[in-house]
């Protein structure tokens, strides 16, 4: 009676300690798929945001629709639309990736240089780098969605907070005149932008900033230093 008792109990732990062994596994299992998805779906995610911000350098905003972005993605026209409901959407997330690396970008480089100059090269380096996205953005940013005009004005405030501290120090060391920040910043962007939007009367092929660029911070440094 015992050994009979004994050995259901056996038999009862042995079952415990199965399932419950089959139900990690089952939850790793889970796990891994679920993991799996959530990779797949952020590389797509992903490929979707390059491709429309590629078909946008290429294009301009207005002339790429959504089937464009998706064949260029390698994915199907529906697909696109479980990542972004609407096309309004996309357009303002592929402008909040710019906006964010182009912010970093320029607090990275302004890191390493104190001066006015320093830091207008650092602006240009970031401009450079994206300058037919940017160009189109400017040109386009009347008939895109009202957030993507938000975005620009963000992006703009990051940089002029870069170059507004530079530009108080250049002017208590007594190497530039004093100007009203606004003024100061909105001279620089108005001649940058300018050349951008303007491009083929600037340049054939190829980057404004890489032609112009340092013609342009020789200028505006023009204006600004004080005679001696």
């Amino acid at each position: 009676m015992i050994t009979k008792s004994f050995t259901k109990f056996l038999d009862i732990l042995s079952a415990l300690f199965y399932n419950e062994y089959t139900l990690s596994e089952l939850l790793l299992t889970k796990l891994k798929t679920m993991t799996k998805r959530m990779v797949h779906k952020e590389q797509t995610r992903g490929r979707i945001l390059d491709s429309a911000y590629a078909l946008f350098s290429q294009r301009g905003f207005i002339d790429v629709n959504t089937i464009d972005i998706a064949e260029e993605a390698g994915i199907s026209h529906g697909a696109l639309f479980l990542h972004f409901s609407t096309r309004d959407d996309l357009v303002n997330a592929v402008i909040s990736k710019f906006g964010e690396e182009i912010a970093k970008r320029t607090h990275d480089l302004s890191e390493s240089r104190s001066s006015l100059r320093g830091i207008l090269e650092a602006h240009l380096d970031c401009i450079r780098e994206n300058e037919f996205f940017y160009s189109r953005l400017l040109r386009d940013i009347h008939s895109l969605p009202k957030n993507a005009g938000l975005q620009l004005t963000c992006i703009l405030s990051a940089v002029s907070h870069h170059i507004f501290l530079a530009a108080q120090r250049e002017i208590e060391n007594g190497n530039i005149k004093p100007v009203a920040s606004d003024l100061l910043f909105n001279t620089w962007i108005g001649l940058l932008h300018h050349y951008l939007m303007n491009r083929e009367l600037f340049v054939v092929s190829g980057s404004v900033v890489e032609r112009h660029g340092n013609n342009l911070i020789d200028h505006f440094m023009k204006l600004l230093t004080l005679k001696k």
